[in-house]
This record gives structure tokens, sequence and C-alpha cells, in this order.
């Protein structure tokens, strides 16, 4: 029986060419399926036509909320942000480090903690803000305290468990497409950013220090890591089943951790907005970088199929 995918997108942010070839590959690999492109703010009269007619499935990418759609399944990110995420990570199971909201009342005992622990703004952005610190230190500070531009003025800070991944940052970026993976990078901080860490209790001093989480800073031209091709099935085997415990939710970047001392898997974050990161200033700034996310698994067949298969179970 004919039915509709309505791709929702950011154009302005990412390359509307992407969808296009999306929604034709759609059409290809799905020949029951018909596929149209619509702007996050409500374009494209020919999906709001084709809505009528046939049974669809409206899957809004990157993070696009402000699309109302006239019919059919809707397939959007979750509201909860970073810690709805972490919650509905856990009640799966999934292998993610300790973690808590810090509050007035938060102690953390190493003895349960571990000596040092991760420090991250509820509301990321790209990384900013992320230090590790000594567990047994680790007080509230009021969202007023932190200097202006910081998220924790935004939402909550949270601890996590440090993670050793070896002597500098280490990080796998996956990025999935209803359990799919579309592309998977692996970061490594840049040797000259910080001296090698030797072990998981080898900090020399009780400052705080940053931890890229992102390749980049808020400069897009400013790099941290490195990256890489990764193609570690354990890695990729992780992020489908992650994917499987957001349910409907379109597109999600899981940043995995190794332990270095163990080889222990640990999801850092599970991302559901802004991760298109095919084009837009990241995906450029990665293929001059050497790393193309359109290649490595063949990004549009990934996400066409994904999608296709997708509305053919759940289009009404």
């Amino acid at each position: 029986m004919p039915m509709n995918a309505i791709l929702v997108a950011n154009h302005q942010a990412y390359r509307k060419p992407d969808f296009l070839a999306v929604a034709a590959e759609i059409r290809r690999v799905g020949p029951q399926v018909g596929s149209e492109v619509a702007s996050k703010d409500g374009g494209a009269p020919g999906a709001r036509a084709a809505q009528l007619l046939r049974r669809t499935r409206t899957v809004k990418l990157c993070g696009s909320t402000r699309y109302w759609a006239l019919r059919g399944a809707v397939a959007h990110r979750r509201e909860g942000g970073k810690i709805g995420s972490y919650r509905l990570m856990q009640a799966a199971g999934l292998p993610l480090p300790r973690w808590t909201v810090i509050e007035p009342a938060t102690r953390l005992d190493p003895a349960e903690w571990g000596k040092w622990v991760v420090l991250k703004p509820a509301r990321g952005k790209r990384g900013q803000g992320v230090v590790i610190a000594r567990a047994e230190e680790v007080r509230y500070q009021p969202p007023e305290s932190f200097p202006e531009g910081h998220a924790g003025r935004e939402g909550p800070m949270l601890a996590q468990r440090f993670i050793y991944t070896g002597p500098w940052p280490v990080h796998y970026r996956v990025v999935t497409v209803f359990g799919r993976p579309m592309l998977s990078f692996r970061y490594e901080m840049l040797h000259e950013l910080q001296p090698p860490l030797a072990h998981a209790e080898g900090f020399d001093d009780g400052k705080p220090r940053g931890i890229p989480t992102s390749p980049r800073s808020k400069d897009p031209g400013a790099f941290t890591c490195n990256g890489t091709y990764a193609f570690d099935e354990d890695v990729l085997a992780l992020a489908r089943r992650a994917h499987a415990a957001f349910g409907d939710v379109p597109m999600i970047g899981f940043d995995i951790m190794r332990d270095a001392n163990d080889g222990s898997l640990h999801i850092a974050e599970g991302n559901q907005s802004s991760v298109w990161m095919i084009s837009g200033d990241r995906g450029e700034a990665w293929k001059a970088r050497g790393l193309d996310g359109y290649k490595q698994f063949g990004a549009i067949r990934v996400v066409a199929e994904a999608i296709a298969d997708a509305t053919r179970r759940l289009a009404r």
C-alpha cells in the first residue's frame, strides 16, 4: 500500500541537498514509499498535500520540532534533555557510568565514585564546561556563580564517574538512525594540549582540568582532538542496543568510552540534537581533515533505508 515519509530538517544549519538525496534514495529503496522534504519551520506545500492522500510517517531530523504534521506518526527527539536520556539509558540497563545531579546536599564519597569525577553541564554546548575534579571536593554552585556564557547558568551541573580511556582522553561518536549506524568516529585529544595521564589516578594536582568531549571548541576552526574512522564492532553493537532504548527517536549521537584497563564500554552521552555530522560546519571541517561522513558507511543510503523501514512499520 502506498505511503509517505516526510523529512523535516534544518536547512539553515545543514545542506538541503543532503535531505533531497535521502528522499530520492527512499523512493528508490522503498518503491511503495513516497518521500518529501519540509523545512523545520513548516515549508514545502507538496509535503503537506502528500499527507492528505496516504498513510504518513513524519521524521523530524536534527532536533527539529516546529513542524506540525497533518496526519500520521511523528518520530522526533524525546524531551528531558541530558538528564532524561541518562535516566532512560539507566532504566534500560545500559553501561552508563555512575552519575548524579549536583544539589546543595551532594557529597561524593571517593570510595564509591573513585578519586576523580567528570563535571558537566546538563545543558551541553559541544563539550564546553566539562572538567575533571576530585570527587571529595565537588560542591553545588548556584547558577549565578558561573561566569557569563557558562552552561551552568542555564541548568544543573552533573557529576559522572571518571573512566580512564588512556594517556589522553579518547571516545567514539556513533550516530545512529533508527538504530543503524550512519557514521562512527574515534576522537583522541591532541597530545600537545596536556601531559599524558599514566593511570586513572595520575593527575598531579587537584585543579579542575578540561577534558574535551567534543572535537572542536566553540571556535569552528579550532580542533582539540584528532579523528579517525572507527569500525569496532562492539562499539557499533552497543550504539544499536542503546538506540533501541529511545524508541522512535530518529537520530542519536552516542559518545562511547572504552576503559583502558579492562576494555569495557561505557556510554557517556546520547545526544538527540545537532548530530547530522556529515555536513554543516562540523561535517565540512572534518572532511577537510580526511573524515568524510558520507563515505564511511554510505550515510545517505543508510539514512534512507532506516527511514523507509520505519515508515513501512509505523506509517498511519
